[in-house]
């Protein structure tokens, strides 16, 4: 048909999209005209500086294409019909040749060859209150760009996604029932940060790292802080049993704790506050389970202890051993006295 300024739309099928120029052409098959070729349109082309929305489409995809009267025999791509044209060549018999088209050898080439396709990108697209309300761009191996406005009194899909067709995604989504950052793996190892409570499982304006395998957190040039302000506690736990680890490996290479400094010192240190269990006084406690649990303090030089108002050294049942393999064993109170019963 010739629409008003002398502009001809046809009903055409992309034959092949190989251009050796690079320059968005393609073989387009054009209803009672033959092949021709035909050039690609985007929304935001930078006159050649390479901006702009690039989603040629791949062969078998029903087009409409237009060839403007003051371009001579120039074509131009319009856009994707969704689905077989059915009734737009007006004759049912020429409708059903063109979708079941062959070539020479017999093989299907029409758009009846790609019936295997969905039609639409995503099944969901009409889930809710049956109209249009997710927005997508999807490329023919699977990798989507979704905007999703979905919503009815009982179902929210509100939510920008991205997904590679592997199933790795990042999500922004303001669904009520999620309502977080979400950015996963194909396994399900993920990182989320929430914005709202959702029990059981998600906390408020909460960051979770949850993965299989393990973590690594480093700084080349700088520090790593972790802090709570004004929260809860802080917790560090292994409950590794070691059932996971590598066959024949070392018993030493799981379950525990290790805290190594190369070139400086470790400092631990537990300043004065109001819910310490000793009724404000500032506490460090070391303790182990099992009958025949063991504490060792272990240097190449020497250990000193030091306190202000006493030491206490305690056996509930067993002997207190002091031995000084080549040096002497040295009591001293200069100004009190020393009990020995």
């Amino acid at each position: 048909m010739t629409a008003e300024g002398g502009v001809t739309i046809f009903v055409g099928t992309v034959i092949s999209d190989i251009d050796v120029s690079m320059r968005g052409r393609m073989e387009v098959d054009v209803d009672s005209y033959g092949i021709v070729e035909v050039k690609y349109v985007t929304p935001y082309f930078g006159g050649g500086s390479g901006g702009g929305f690039w989603g040629i489409p791949a062969p078998g995809t029903v087009i409409l294409v237009c060839s403007p009267a003051n371009k001579g025999d120039d074509w131009y791509y319009m856009g994707s019909v969704v689905e077989p044209p059915l009734g737009m060549l007006g004759d049912a018999e020429e409708d059903e040749a063109f979708i079941n088209e062959v070539d020479d050898t017999g093989t299907l080439t029409g758009p009846a060859a790609h019936a295997d396709i969905p039609v639409m990108p995503d099944p969901d697209i009409y889930k809710s209150r049956g109209r249009p309300m997710k927005y997508m761009f999807k490329s023919p191996k699977g990798h989507a760009l979704t905007l999703s406005d979905q919503y009815d009194p009982e179902y929210h899909n509100t939510k920008i996604s991205m997904e590679s067709a592997n199933g790795k995604k990042i999500e922004l989504n303001d669904s009520p029932m999620s309502d977080n950052v979400l950015m996963r793996n194909e396994h399900g190892d993920k990182i989320k940060i929430s914005s709202n409570y959702n029990p059981p499982d998600q906390g408020a304006r909460a960051i979770t790292v949850d993965s299989v395998g393990p973590h690594l957190y480093m700084s080349r040039n700088g520090g790593i802080k972790i802090w709570v302000n004004d929260g809860s506690n802080m917790d560090l736990i292994n409950t590794s049993t070691g059932a996971m680890r590598e066959k024949d490996s070392d018993v030493s290479t799981w379950g525990k704790i290790n805290m190594v400094a190369n070139n400086n010192d470790i400092v631990i240190q537990c300043k004065e506050g109001s819910a310490t269990p000793n009724f404000g006084i500032p506490s460090i406690f070391i303790e182990t389970e099992g009958s025949e649990s063991v504490i060792q303090i272990s240097s190449n030089n020497k250990i000193n202890i030091v306190a202000e108002n006493g030491i206490d050294i305690t056996s509930s049942t067993g002997d207190i051993n002091m031995t000084a393999e080549t040096g002497n064993i040295k009591l001293s109170t200069p100004a009190g006295k020393i009990d020995l019963n």
